[in-house]
């Protein structure tokens, strides 16, 4: 799904025998939209305390226009931009937007559907970083582990930058060629009671290469035992995906 704001009297006045046209596709050429990681900073950044945003849930597959995904001039980021009318069959729904404290609330719409909503709390780190480098999302556990870079302000900053220089050039590489990697660490001197698997993995959207996923699981210290004589790190599996 690809998502589209706007003030709701904007959508209802733009309507035309089945089709929606924003004000930008005849001045710009095109209509700007986001990804599901984008919505919430477009939004806070576009509208104020007293406007009342809505949010179009757009299905790709069903447009008639063309799509296309480009980078935005003023940022490193890519964003979905459709070169025509929006045809009402491809809009799935429409969700008003609430206003907290802080700014806009993400509404259910673009939240992850139930089958991935366990990530939040899940003991162990998860990061999700899109294919140009972006991290789009943190789990609470790897907010915790990115503290030293600010932990909730690294969204939407460049993941591979957070990263040692020694994991840099590998992260790279697996955004580049679409590859799993595995592998196991531990730490005999300074930390002989801990450890970590990390599994990376390519991640997609309809079939499309969207980045990288990276699950840190924790090691037990009984675990240990068994991959002491193992070199640090000892890659397991790195494979295309």
């Amino acid at each position: 799904m690809i998502y589209y704001i706007c003030l709701f009297e904007d959508y209802i006045s733009n309507r035309r025998e089945g089709t929606f046209a924003p004000a930008e596709l005849k001045t710009d050429g095109f209509i700007p939209c986001s990804f599901s990681y984008q919505v919430m900073e477009r939004t806070n950044r576009l509208y104020g305390a007293k406007d009342e945003p809505c949010l179009l849930c757009i299905d790709p597959g069903k447009l008639s226009a063309e799509m296309k995904v480009e980078r935005c001039p003023d940022s490193d980021q890519e964003v979905p931009r459709i070169y025509g009318a929006i045809n009402q069959q491809a809009i799935r729904h429409i969700s008003q937007l609430d206003r907290a404290e802080d700014g806009f609330k993400t509404p259910m719409t673009v939240e992850l559907p139930p089958l991935v909503r366990w990530v939040k709390d899940f003991p162990a780190e998860v990061s999700v970083m899109a294919k140009d480098g972006t991290i789009v999302g943190l789990n609470d556990e790897a907010i915790k582990a990115f503290e030293y870079a600010g932990g909730e302000e690294v969204i939407g900053k460049n993941g591979i930058q957070c990263h040692q220089a020694s994991t840099q050039e590998i992260i790279r590489k697996l955004l580049s060629e679409q590859k799993t990697h595995s592998y196991l660490r531990y730490k005999p001197k300074s930390h002989p009671d801990s450890g970590i698997f990390c599994y990376q993995s390519p991640w997609y959207e309809n079939g499309e290469f969207m980045g990288l996923v990276e699950f840190v699981l924790p090691i037990e210290p009984e675990e240990i035992e068994r991959f002491k004589s193992a070199a640090t790190p000892l890659v397991i599996n790195s494979k295309a995906g």
